[in-house]
């Protein structure tokens, strides 16, 4: 009964008119971010296990590297999902789904040691599938439950959960997995003991999200809540592609992310002429992911102040693009502990751009709903991460250093394009105009 009379008094039952943020947002924000941490956490946790599913089930890098790709290739089909989800149906209803993929997901892994290989791709294939969508909502989430003032603090926090899932993703599998044990007995009974500890988790949190999350309060939280638009996926793609802010907009964060993936998925070819191995590109790897974290928590003041959005993704590519200028050349002069430290700042600037993007994407992209306009620049960064992936992966082929240095001007290239797009666009705030009493006639507003 203390349950129910305190829902009540969180939710009242009858909407009012003014604008108001509830309490019960605080619950519904914490339900959302767990599974956005466990789907980040389940996609990459093969990538701490290679060695051991090759050595003791018999695969080979190929068949690994397809389960972590698996969820990139899936990111668009993925993200039409979303859309349909979220404008068709509810947040609540695309919440419960990512519950109910990340359980179906987990659980066919149980069957690793009766099917092998194809109960990965199948587990694989419903976390490929939840992930665009969890990270998609991202911001319809918060621009429905959070005002103005506190919304833009609430995404990055969000975010960082997804970041955080990520790092545990390659953490947790070695510390219930033995990578260093031969008996292949003792290795399958590790990996069964690890997959069900994961679906016991995601059971546990889809119980919780079957009764306690909630699509949206009885009032809006903001102006711009109350009078977005739900349209059809492809009357907002169409709509999208007319707005010029936000195709620049696309482009810019869409260059950076894939720059971002193809840089971190060929590191250890890239500077392996240069003397270096594994061990530095793990530690490189290391520094990326807790750099790129802390990044996106020191973002918050920008990201909760709309005035501040354009100022701070010009800065984070002003040194995103010279913190990478100069690692390159210190890679080649051997310099280990200089290395480290401009690879800090790069991993600190590409996390701080992931919040303050999905910010901008709503602002421009207003009155699209929000999860449409994040979703898309995930669509497309994920997209053309696969390809820089693949022009890398080919430049590198040759094992030398002018394949190593062909796959940096690459790279290079994508992310000045990236901060040159961000740089011309004037990203008029058509959100917060809303939410002041100033919503402009979007044919006007576009070009």
């Amino acid at each position: 009964m203390e349950g129910k009379d305190l829902k009540a008094r969180l939710i009242p039952k009858e909407s009012d008119e003014e604008l108001k943020e509830y309490g019960f947002r605080f619950v519904v924000f914490f339900i959302y971010s767990i599974q956005s941490l466990l789907v980040s956490m389940f996609w990459f946790n093969f990538t701490a296990l290679q060695n051991t599913l090759i050595r003791t089930y018999h695969f080979d890098d190929r068949m690994v590297n397809i389960l972590t790709m698996m969820v990139s290739l899936l990111f668009v089909p993925g993200s039409v999902l979303s859309n349909y989800m979220f404008e068709q149906k509810s947040l609540r209803a695309g919440v419960l789904l990512v519950g109910l993929f990340n359980l179906l997901g987990t659980g066919s892994r149980l069957a690793i040691d009766k099917i092998g290989y194809p109960s990965l791709v199948i587990g694989q294939f419903f976390i490929g599938l939840a992930t665009p969508v969890i990270i998609n909502g991202t911001t319809k989430l918060t621009g429905d439950w959070f005002s103005p003032a506190s919304r833009g603090i609430f995404t990055t926090i969000s975010l960082t959960a997804n970041q955080v899932g990520i790092i545990l993703g390659y953490a947790v599998p070695g510390l219930i997995v033995n990578t260093n044990e031969l008996d292949k007995k003792v290795i399958e009974q590790q990996m069964f003991k690890l997959n069900l500890i994961f679906t016991i988790i995601c059971l546990v949190a889809f119980i919780l999200a079957i009764f306690l999350f909630r699509s949206k309060p009885p009032s809006p939280p903001s102006l711009s809540a109350a009078q977005r638009e739900t349209k059809t996926f492809w009357e907002s793609f169409k709509r999208s592609l007319l707005n010029k802010e936000y195709v620049l907009h696309l482009g810019a964060y869409a260059l950076n992310s894939a720059s971002f993936n193809g840089f971190s998925g060929v590191l250890s070819q890239l500077i392996r002429p240069f003397g270096y191995g594994d061990a530095d590109a793990g530690s490189i790897g290391v520094i990326l992911n807790f750099s790129g974290l802390l990044g996106m928590v020191l973002v918050m003041p920008l990201a909760s102040r709309p005035s501040s959005l354009r100022f701070g993704a010009i800065s984070m590519g002003i040194i995103i693009v010279s913190g990478f200028l100069a690692w390159q050349r210190i890679i080649a002069m051997n310099l280990k502990l200089a290395m480290f430290v401009a690879v800090f700042f790069v991993g600190f600037c590409f996390g701080g751009v992931w919040p303050l993007s999905a910010e901008l994407a709503s602002e421009v992209n207003y009155p699209i709903s929000e999860d449409f306009s994040f979703g898309m620049m995930g669509a497309l960064g994920n997209f053309l991460g696969i390809v820089q992936f693949g022009i890398l992966s080919h430049l590198l082929g040759t094992g030398d250093y002018h394949g190593s240095n062909r796959a940096f001007i690459t790279i290079t290239v994508f992310l000045v394009i990236s901060f040159i797009l961000f740089l011309v666009n004037k990203y008029p705030l058509r959100r917060l105009k809303a939410e002041s009493g100033q919503n402009e006639d979007s044919t006007k507003s576009v070009a």
